[in-house]
């Protein structure tokens, strides 16, 4: 009996051992933990490199990456560079768009130059529909971020269509097909200002072009575009995509045979 009880012990040990060995390789992995423990990096850094690990860089939970990225703000005495970059993006998520404005304009207090704040204040003002301020915004991003992305052209020309300026949507999505031709995101967005423009052959043309390459891509691929969301739904938002450019050249081709 005692020895049954010993190994009792013995195996309820090794269980112990085993999940707080792996609750440790977990903390130290999500925040790069021996970085911290070798002095490489402070305790703001590890929450911040936590905060971006549950942001869709290992895995997925806006509650953990919130609290992480407040963790970083409060360990770094209120001032981290994109802390409140990322928590305006994770506000902006939940439809905090109050929130989010207001940690972007955090962001930009302490570093002004960090221009794609201005992106997530682009789509938050989108979002509410307030876009005289969206396309500032998303213009002051196109003008200042050292390394911009076709996202702002995108984008911008969204406010132009919401506002129903076809040509302005036009016009963005043609200069930035310039600095990315191969952007599938431009091409299916100038096929559609084409559209409603009364340009239906060019339509046809970038939609059957944007159709190809959405056919080709994965659903990862798409996702990447989105980083952010939840990567439960990349597969049908790629999906989604898919299906909506198809309903738009089944349209351009009525609108072909009619004239």
């Amino acid at each position: 009996m005692v020895r049954m009880r010993q190994r009792h012990t013995v195996v309820l040990l090794c269980v112990a051992v085993v999940a707080l060995l792996a609750c440790a390789g977990h903390f130290l992995y999500t925040g790069k933990g021996w970085l911290l423990a070798s002095g490489k990096e402070t305790v703001a850094d590890f929450y911040f490199n936590r905060g971006l690990y549950y942001f869709g860089g290992g895995s997925y939970n806006l509650q953990t990456a919130q609290s992480s990225f407040e963790q970083a703000l409060a360990h770094a005495g209120g001032r981290y560079p994109f802390a409140h970059y990322q928590l305006s993006r994770v506000y902006f998520i939940q439809s905090d768009f109050a929130s989010a404005l207001f940690e972007a304009d955090a962001e930009l207090a302490t570093y002004p130059d960090h221009f794609r704040t201005h992106y997530i204040k682009g789509l938050t003002y989108g979002y509410r529909k307030q876009y005289i301020q969206a396309a500032e915004e998303f213009k002051l991003f196109i003008a200042g971020e050292p390394t911009p992305t076709w996202a702002g052209y995108n984008d911008l020309a969204w406010i132009y269509f919401a506002e129903g300026d076809y040509q302005a949507a036009s016009d963005i999505t043609k200069k930035g097909m310039i600095r990315w031709p191969g952007s599938p995101w431009l091409q299916n967005s100038y096929a559609v200002a084409q559209l409603n423009l009364g340009n239906y052959a060019a339509a046809q043309t970038y939609l059957e072009n944007a159709q190809k390459l959405f056919e080709a891509m994965t659903p990862a691929q798409w996702g990447a575009a989105y980083s952010g969301n939840d990567p439960s739904v990349y597969a049908s938002g790629l999906e989604q995509t898919r299906a909506t450019i198809a309903q738009n050249l089944i349209l351009v081709h009525s609108k072909l045979g009619s004239i």
